[in-house]
């Protein structure tokens, strides 16, 4: 190979380095699963996770700090005696994941599958609020009425009997009967919601209306053409173009 045909095949390689090098640098966004992990794995900070897959995994004792997941499957995992700190879950799927002993602060909830999700002796006593928007699940039902403690009830009783001896009784007492009962709640207004403030005893208040939102438009009850594609938005596939790099990780 002559001297000027080796340059010309060295500068074209060092162009060639150099593109793939700009395209490392800018990333790719990739959908990832992680399962069935043997070992435990450390925690989480500082982190943003679109439509992350994570099945039996296992986070026992660890500390996550200021992590978002969205559009995530994290299903039958286990978080036991872990830290949550600063965490959102927007439209996760968390169905089977057990949050035993967890201790919550300033964690968000928001439109989550959680059925046989495990929250046996998490710690929410750190929040400085909590919020009842509505529902049906007996067990929410039930410790929500023993939170909203009791009222004082006056009684009033009469009785009289009559006979060849006629007799007339009258009884006043005071008695405690539940702010609101199971069944209450349960039928409660679906305009209203349950509020607690730290400080202050809880409150029945009024929902935002969401039509008066400044982002109403962009929802999908307002045009359709904004509703979630639900068969596109499960698709994980990814197509990868011919001299694209990307780095693979085995765990």
């Amino acid at each position: 190979m002559g001297r000027g045909k080796k340059k010309r095949v060295a500068k074209r390689r060092r162009k060639m380095f150099n593109r793939n090098a700009i395209r490392v640098k800018m990333g790719k966004t990739i959908f990832f699963t992680l399962t069935h992990c043997s070992k435990k794995l450390g925690g989480v900070s500082n982190k943003y996770n679109y439509k992350a897959n994570m099945h039996k995994l296992c986070f026992v004792g660890v500390r996550f700090y200021n992590v978002k997941y969205q559009a995530s499957i994290i299903t039958n995992c286990n978080f036991r005696n872990a830290n949550l700190i600063g965490i959102d879950f927007f439209n996760c799927n968390l169905r089977g994941t057990s949050f035993k002993n967890t201790s919550f602060k300033n964690v968000v909830f928001y439109n989550c599958n959680l059925r046989d999700a495990d929250f046996k002796d998490a710690i929410f006593g750190n929040m400085d609020s909590q919020l009842f928007l509505g529902g049906t699940e007996p067990t929410t039902l039930k410790d929500l009425s023993q939170f909203l403690g009791k009222e004082t009830i006056d009684m009033y009783n009469t009785g009289e009997s009559r006979g060849n001896n006629p007799s007339y009784s009258m009884n006043y007492q005071k008695s405690g009967k539940d702010l609101m009962t199971v069944d209450e709640i349960a039928v409660m207004d679906g305009d209203k919601c349950i509020l607690q403030l730290r400080g202050v005893r809880p409150f029945l208040s009024d929902k935002y209306d969401v039509t008066q939102h400044p982002l109403y438009k962009e929802t999908g009850e307002y045009d359709e053409r904004n509703k979630l594609d639900i068969q596109r938005f499960l698709h994980q596939g990814i197509k990868v173009k011919s001299g694209e790099m990307f780095d693979v990780v085995r765990i």
